[in-house]
């Protein structure tokens, strides 16, 4: 490169330091510090969790069984209604219902950090202080609760897979009776 060329480059970069503006705010200048506080006693968005949970695990390459989800909530219990397609096995659905009982508590999580993310074997601070009730029910046959694949509900506390046997074999050691679901729906 010739000595013309590099002064050439050198006088535009000189021109267009000198144009630009600095867009850096500093603290006085009308702007406020973020505010970091951690809130408490937050309101859970219920429809934010479902479309969460139905964004990340219906109808994806690792859950092409996954119909839809539909989630709300009580002051002590949350409800994941699950619907599958029809050729999903129990097996699926098991492992399906375990996955999406973490995946609800961190949908719960990311709104309000009180709770504690999900981990391998720990389905997360949300469900260690709340029932979480879960159904995965065949798309033809929704309604027909002696065809669901899963009716189970994981106990406050609990960090037992969902069980074949459901929320029945849980009776023993709890007195939660299993709620009216059309008294739940919004």
């Amino acid at each position: 490169m010739n000595l013309k060329n590099i002064f050439c480059m050198l006088g535009c970069a000189a021109f267009l330091c000198g144009c630009t503006q600095s867009n850096i705010v500093t603290p006085g200048e009308g702007s406020s510090d973020p505010d970091m506080t951690i809130r408490t006693n937050v309101t859970v968005d219920w429809d934010q969790v479902r479309d969460d949970l139905n964004d990340d695990y219906v109808n994806t390459d690792e859950y092409p069984y996954g119909v839809e989800i539909d989630v709300n909530a009580d002051e002590g219990d949350a409800y994941v209604m699950v619907t599958v397609a029809d050729d999903t096995t129990q097996e699926e659905a098991l492992e399906y219902a375990t996955t999406l009982i973490g995946a609800c508590n961190d949908a719960v999580a990311s709104q309000d950090m009180e709770y504690a993310m999900s981990d391998e074997g720990y389905y997360g601070g949300y469900a260690e202080t709340h029932n979480i009730w879960i159904q995965v029910m065949p798309e033809s046959t929704k309604d027909d609760e002696s065809t669901w694949l899963v009716d189970d509900v994981i106990i406050a506390g609990d960090q037992e897979p969902v069980s074949p046997e459901g929320w029945l074999s849980k009776m023993g050691t709890t007195d939660l009776q299993k709620p009216d679901m059309t008294e739940t729906e919004e």
